[in-house]
């Protein structure tokens, strides 16, 4: 599990949180992309999960160094989910 509230200056991100989330993000890029090419996931939540995900401070500094990486629309629907309000 990941420290919610780590303090990064301190103690940076370890290879193994680094590559949890990496995995994660490949794991959510593969499934975007499959339902471009008419597989269907439920969708139920989707949005939440990732708004909460990258909510904590360690996917949210992994993301930021690899977005760049990504592709457009992906890139778009990760940071609409993560801008998305709670209700």
């Amino acid at each position: 599990m990941l420290n919610p509230a780590p303090d990064l200056d301190r103690h940076p991100i370890t290879l193994a949180e680094r590559l949890f989330v990496l995995f994660l993000i490949l794991h959510l890029e593969s499934s975007f992309e499959a339902t471009k090419h008419g597989m269907y996931f439920a969708d139920h939540g989707l949005q939440t999960d990732v708004r909460d995900f990258f909510a904590n401070s360690i996917p949210q500094r992994v993301w930021n160094e690899v977005k760049k990486y990504q592709r457009p629309d992906f890139v778009a629907f990760v940071e609409t989910s993560r801008n998305t309000p709670r209700w």
